[in-house]
């Protein structure tokens, strides 16, 4: 399996690490909503599998503790 360089820099971490972690580990328990990544990363993947393309405010977590602020967009893929 491979990682993305940018990404492992991201969230500051080596790629290897990176294949270990799943998204809870590199997201804040809240985001920007309000709402908990957990909710919030259910419903947007539901929008994307119901062919939405939800474009959207995401908080990463870096390995230190820092906050990321990105903008996301979902595209299902055939």
């Amino acid at each position: 399996m491979l990682a993305n360089e940018n990404a492992a820099r991201l969230f500051g971490v080596t790629r290897e690490e990176l294949l270990t972690l799943d998204p809870a580990a590199v997201s804040p328990v809240v985001q920007p909503d309000g709402r908990t990544s957990e909710e919030a990363a259910r419903d947007w993947l539901s929008r994307a599998l119901a062919a939405e393309t939800p474009a959207f405010e995401w908080t990463h977590k870096h390995s230190s503790g820092r906050l990321i602020n990105c903008e996301m967009r979902l595209v299902r893929l055939p």
